[in-house]
């Protein structure tokens, strides 16, 4: 069977989202695919956001207004005061943007993995969805990739088209924990030195009063370890007493 879109978007983060809900807004034909059951299900939990961004219903996924924020970096520490948005639960936040996605006409698939893209010469026009037995082929003129660097599709979009392989030694990997017993208030730390992060940088963002999201990012790392020793390093004075109780990747 074949289905016909204006819009096929992958990615069912809120870039992807955003992307379908405008597109939708406009009047096309929209359809997002998303590879895990639902949408936020698989994600980091929390996500800074500026301030312009949240519309009133999604400030119901705030947990907490960013008033300032410290840099850190090898030989210099600065602190700005101001209004830098918010930190918003990814999970909630996601739901959201969906809701607005769907309220502008787009549609939405979850647990949707993408097998194939339907190639034509040096075009994407198209792509296969393939789920146990159910298979749909899709075509568009319009395919947005909206799953990230790690995305299957970035491959699939390189191996078909520019005939290259995927380095993903060069892509900036992250891991991120969730820490218990942390001395919180309305600021983020950012820590910019390859000591923790090299080609990259560190940061502790609140999520609640005693909660804060603990994570690193960077080129040629392995994430976990870099983690590890970032939130046990001293020097990180938030995180003295704190204990990971969960791990987002």
């Amino acid at each position: 069977m074949v289905e016909r879109y204006d819009v096929v978007v992958a990615g069912g983060g809120p870039a992807g989202l955003a992307a379908a809900r405008g597109a939708a807004a406009e009047g096309g034909k929209v359809l997002l695919l998303e590879l895990q059951a639902q949408i936020g299900g698989q994600t980091q939990s929390a996500t800074w956001v500026p301030a312009d961004v949240i519309t009133h219903p999604l400030k119901e996924s705030i947990v907490a207004n960013m008033k300032e924020v410290r840099l850190h970096s090898r030989h210099k520490e600065l602190s700005i005061s101001g209004d830098f948005g918010a930190i918003v639960d990814r999970r909630l936040f996601d739901k959201f943007l969906a809701a607005e996605a769907v309220a502008s006409g787009a549609e939405l698939w979850v647990g949707s993995p993408v097998k194939e893209l339907l190639v034509s010469g040096d075009d994407v026009r198209g792509v296969h969805v393939e789920a146990g037995d159910w298979v749909e082929r899709i075509e568009s003129e319009l395919i947005i990739d909206a799953t990230g660097a790690r995305g299957e599709w970035s491959s699939l979009l390189l191996r078909k088209v520019l005939k290259r392989d995927w380095k993903r030694e060069l892509l900036a990997l992250s891991n991120e924990y969730l820490m218990v017993n942390v001395t919180n208030d309305q600021s983020a730390d950012l820590f910019f030195t390859s000591y923790f992060a090299p080609l990259g940088h560190a940061w502790v963002y609140p999520f609640g009063k005693r909660f804060a999201m603990a994570g690193v990012q960077g080129v040629r790392i392995h994430p976990d370890a870099a983690l590890d020793e970032f939130i046990g390093r001293r020097g990180v004075p938030r995180l003295e007493r704190a204990v990971p109780v969960a791990a987002f990747r």
